[in-house]
C-alpha cells in the first residue's frame, strides 16, 4: 500500500478523515482562503528556487493570488482576504532574503515527486525544494510550510 506523508499526517490527528479522504474516497473539492495563499506562495518559492528575482517571484504570486479563476471557495475563520495576501507576499520576499543570504545552497530542482519504500509500504510525496549546500556538501529538503511562520 502507498502512503503519503500528507496521508500519514491526516490519519494522525484525524482517522476519521483520513478515512472519509482515502478509504472512501469522498471528494473534499473546496478550497479555503488559507490553502489559496499557500497555493500561491509555493508558485513564488518556486520561482525563486528556480532563478528568479525577488520581484518577479511576487509578481507570480500575486498573479495567482489575485486570478478571480483560482478564488478560494471560503474565507478561513480569524483570516481576511487581504490579510493572507500580504501574509503570502511576505513570505515570498522573507525566502527571497534568505537565497540572497545563502549563495552556498544550489538548486537540484523544485517540486519534485518521490516514492521510496517503507517497511512492506511506499511513502510518496512532493519536495518543494531540493538543493546542495557547497559549504557542507550535502543534499537538503526543504519543505516550504506556509500555514505557520517559523520561530
Amino acid at each position: 500500500m502507498r502512503f503519503s506523508a500528507s496521508q500519514l499526517k491526516t490519519a494522525s490527528t484525524c482517522s476519521l478523515r483520513w478515512k472519509f479522504q482515502y478509504v472512501d474516497r469522498i471528494p473534499d473539492n473546496l478550497k479555503g482562503s488559507s490553502t489559496h495563499m499557500g497555493s500561491a506562495a509555493h508558485i513564488g518559492f518556486e520561482e525563486l528556487g528556480n532563478g528568479a528575482s525577488v520581484d518577479e517571484a511576487v509578481t507570480a504570486y500575486l498573479d495567482y493570488y489575485d486570478d478571480p479563476d483560482n478564488e478560494p471557495d471560503y474565507l478561513n475563520t480569524r483570516t481576511t482576504f487581504d490579510g493572507l495576501r500580504v501574509k503570502g507576499q511576505e513570505m515570498v520576499e522573507g525566502f527571497g532574503r534568505f537565497l540572497k543570504a545563502s549563495p552556498h545552497l544550489v538548486t537540484i530542482g523544485t517540486e519534485i515527486h518521490f516514492r521510496v519504500p517503507f517497511g512492506d509500504h511506499e511513502l510518496s510525496g512532493l519536495i518543494d525544494w531540493l538543493v546542495l549546500d557547497t559549504e557542507t556538501n550535502t543534499l537538503k529538503v526543504i519543505d516550504h510550510k506556509t500555514g505557520k511562520r517559523p520561530s
